[in-house]
């Protein structure tokens, strides 16, 4: 692979990645409006805390880890997914958009 090709290809990989974050927002975000793009993150019980809410950043690495562990599932060759339409690349794309999503959270909240 060339320099170029490589810029291409993070390009394509970025477009992608930004078309695929928009229909997923439309599906996800706060009904309400869809004014609160990090309501996904914060509504979940998260493990055996059991707490209705918490931290938007814990939201999306608790997001973070079922990626990474469905993508390593992915890679096992003893193990078979059910869902085929998910692929490995979706799950990257799902990482890229999840880091953005908390780089954009970070920028407006911790400044």
């Amino acid at each position: 692979m060339t320099r170029e090709d490589l810029i291409a290809l993070h390009k394509k990989i970025s477009d992608d990645s930004r078309e695929l974050m928009m229909k997923k927002n439309n599906d996800y975000a706060s009904p309400k409006g869809r004014d609160d793009l990090y309501a996904i993150f914060t509504n979940f019980l998260l493990g055996e805390h059991l707490r209705p809410r918490c931290k938007t950043e814990d939201g999306i690495f608790f997001r973070w880890t079922d990626k990474v562990c469905r993508y390593s599932n992915a890679t096992d060759l003893e193990f078979e997914l059910e869902v085929k339409e998910e692929s490995r690349l979706n799950s990257l794309w799902d990482l890229i958009n999840y880091s953005i999503l908390l780089y954009a959270y970070l920028k407006v909240n911790l400044i």
